[in-house]
């Protein structure tokens, strides 16, 4: 039977390339036979495991592309049922005011349930323009335009409460 080599994780893979660069460091860049064996096992373990996270990775994304377009579906059908329902409550409303005017109550009483007219307050805005004109009446929300301080970064600029990192990630194609 032929000998597997264990396959290390991620992390083993990260510790080991620390201990590959100390003992690069500590030879000044020259690697005996046995160094070399175990540079060359660890170019071919993270190339599988490299391997491994694009295929994970490109499964998570297409996963999550579904669930995406999933909750898209079920956004609109909810949207939809809510509709139907306010058009049925409006159907129902109207239903009761008849009743009410025909017989003078604004109330159903059934064994399952009780539908009853209920009359409130609501606030209606006939002219925003206008009401945009009293202060009281209005608020702001401020936000960071993140975009201009970039801008402004890139070019140079120093500003008090924002800085530019460097990121590295993968890119897969």
């Amino acid at each position: 039977m032929e000998d597997e080599v264990k396959k290390l994780t991620g992390y083993e893979l990260m510790r080991m390339a620390g201990e590959l660069i100390a003992t690069l460091e500590e030879s000044g860049g020259v690697l005996d036979e046995e160094s070399e064996a175990w540079l060359d096992a660890w170019f071919n373990q993270l190339e599988d495991k490299i391997g491994a996270y694009w295929a994970v990775t490109k499964r998570i994304k297409s996963e999550a592309e579904f669930l995406k377009k999933e909750a898209d579906r079920l956004t609109k059908r909810r949207r939809a049922l809510e509709k139907t329902e306010q058009r049925i409550k409006s159907l129902a409303t109207e239903l009761l005011k008849d009743h009410e005017r025909l017989n003078g109550e604004s109330k159903i009483k059934r064994p399952e349930f009780t539908a009853s007219l209920s009359r409130r307050k609501s606030t209606v805005i006939t002219n925003e323009h206008k009401l945009l004109e009293v202060p009281e009446y209005c608020r702001e929300v401020v936000s960071v335009d993140k975009l201009a301080i970039s801008s402004d970064l890139k070019a140079g600029k120093e500003i008090a409460g924002a800085h530019l990192e460097t990121v590295e990630s993968v890119t897969w194609r």
